[in-house]
């Protein structure tokens, strides 16, 4: 902690004194003796943040009620909101039935974190899932993120909520359902 003092003799003009005499010493002072005019508090910034490790990302695609499968991802935690969101959006809009953007009439998207160990992510029973709108939740998840004291033994999961219209939905997904044989062994 630094204490600066700044010292200063200051004339005055004779056509200004009459305006600072209530709220100046300055003519109380013998000429050319200093004045302290302020005194600071000087501190140092605080250090950076640490830079968050890479964390898993497992986004799960619920299409119209569906979990319709999952992909898992590096996430960087020290982006900023709109780089994580951007990769959100391109992962949906891969999951998309033909022809349709996430700025589709019809289509909504919306989304649901957790922020889990890996053995939660495993038997994905009552996680704690909270809303993810904005750069806000972000940022909270973020901190979550920063205050675990193993972060590269969490898991970062997002919900995906997509709402595609009926008719695109039905011609995109029930082939590839047909198509599928399940084989026992």
């Amino acid at each position: 902690m630094f204490l600066i003092l700044i010292l200063v003799n200051i004339p005055i003009p004779d056509d200004l004194s009459d305006t600072f005499s209530n709220q100046s010493s300055h003519e109380n002072l013998p000429l050319g003796e200093p004045e302290i005019l302020e005194v600071r508090k000087v501190t140092s910034l605080p250090p950076p943040a640490p830079k968050l490790p890479l964390m898993e990302l497992l986004i799960i695609f619920i299409i119209n009620n569906k979990v319709l499968g999952e992909r898992s991802r590096e996430m960087n935690p020290n982006e900023d909101f709109e780089s994580f969101n951007r990769q959100l959006t391109n992962l949906v809009t891969l999951k998309l039935p033909k022809g349709l953007t996430i700025y589709s009439d019809g289509v909504n998207v919306s989304f649901q974190r957790a922020y889990v160990t890996k053995g939660q992510e495993r038997k994905r029973k009552d996680l704690p899932w909270k809303e993810f709108a904005d750069g806000e939740d972000y940022l909270g998840l973020c901190n979550a993120i920063r205050s675990s004291p193993k972060p590269y033994a969490m898991t970062v999961m997002i919900q995906a909520f997509i709402t595609v219209p009926k008719e695109n939905f039905v011609a995109d997904t029930e082939p590839a359902f047909t198509s599928q044989r399940l084989v026992c062994l």
